[in-house]
């Protein structure tokens, strides 16, 4: 372990390499998996409906707005402009 005034260094490189790397790849992987739910969200509700009524069609378009909320900014500008 580093003392206090070794705080910066790191005592073994491979093991800190390799659990950032970890790290990052779940981040990446929980960021896709959140995505690919909501692209499903969007997919499921965009299946055609036969006669739905205004209250369907309600709940319809705050489903598909919450889905384009919770999307990052990038993806969000593509459904909204």
């Amino acid at each position: 372990m580093a003392s206090p005034g070794q705080a910066g260094k790191v005592e073994h490189l491979g093991a800190w390499l390799r659990k950032i790397t970890i790290n990052q790849s779940l981040l990446a992987l929980q960021r896709h998996a959140a995505n690919d739910k909501r692209l499903a969200a969007i997919q499921i509700l965009q299946q055609p409906i036969d006669n739905p009524s205004s209250l369907e069609l309600k709940e319809i378009r705050r489903l598909v707005h919450e889905a384009i909320e919770s999307l990052p900014r990038q993806r969000r500008i593509i459904y909204t402009s």
